[in-house]
């Protein structure tokens, strides 16, 4: 018994009017704005489709972070004056010196062609290593609320820009 192949007429299987099929695929990125990972919005491919299917929803989500933000900054900044503010002036006088060492450091920083103590820049230093390494005194302490302060400035800093990014994408 021999096997044969069945003919199949081509034009079947071909037909003239064949569409071609083209699939697009949405690629995965963390968004911009909820910061999740997700399918790209296809006409905002920075934000994630969930956030571009309700802009009002994200840009409410961006103003309430950014106001967090601004409020961990001003609590920061609160605790941190009335400590000083509340210090015995002996504290205060200490603090005070450690804050011009800190103003020296900076200017060092922003003029670095200018002659400065080294000496005072090397306190600063040494205070604020000492106040991250959790030295006790009340110094320290108030060291510790300027740290706590600045870094949460940072991170006002950082979630204004993020703010910016995400106000062109969600025009």
């Amino acid at each position: 018994m021999r096997l044969t192949q069945p003919i199949i007429d081509q034009d079947d299987l071909f037909p003239e009017q064949a569409t071609q099929h083209t699939m697009i695929t949405q690629p995965r990125i963390v968004c911009l704005v909820c910061r999740r990972p997700g399918l790209a919005d296809m006409s905002r491919p920075l934000i994630c489709d969930r956030c571009g299917a309700d802009l009002p929803g994200a840009r409410a989500l961006v103003s309430y972070l950014l106001v967090n933000a601004e409020k961990d900054l001003d609590r920061a900044y609160d605790a941190w004056i009335e400590a000083v503010e509340n210090a015995d002036p002996k504290i205060r006088a200490h603090y005070e010196m450690y804050e011009e060492f800190r103003y020296e450091q900076a200017l060092s920083e922003l003029y670095p062609d200018r002659e400065h103590n080294l000496s005072n820049i090397a306190r600063a230093n040494l205070a604020e290593h000492k106040a991250r390494s959790s030295e006790a005194g009340p110094v320290f302490d108030l060291i510790r609320l300027w740290l706590a302060k600045d870094a949460t400035a940072e991170q006002w800093e950082a979630a204004h820009e993020w703010s910016i990014k995400c106000d062109e994408v969600l025009r």
